[in-house]
């Protein structure tokens, strides 16, 4: 198994980009019915998903996981 340890600037820039790309989804918890997927009807602040969807997260992913880009998630590129 290997271990990749990023740093606080990588991590701050991860969650940056997630804040950034993630949906608004408070109109959606207000004006739908309420249920499991909008907490009954109240809002469940901020999202942190990654708003560009699976698809461009997989090739994220695939581009990290080949080196290309490795240096960006450990925080020297």
């Amino acid at each position: 198994m290997k271990l990749i340890e990023p740093t606080a600037e990588a991590e701050s820039e991860w969650a940056e980009t997630l804040r950034r790309t993630s949906p608004d989804r408070e109109r959606f918890d207000a004006e739908c019915t309420p249920g499991y997927y909008n907490n009954e009807g109240r809002s469940r602040g901020p999202r942190q998903t990654y708003g560009p969807g699976p698809g461009p997260f997989q090739r994220l992913l695939r581009e990290w996981r080949s080196g290309n880009g490795i240096e960006e998630v450990l925080g020297g590129g």
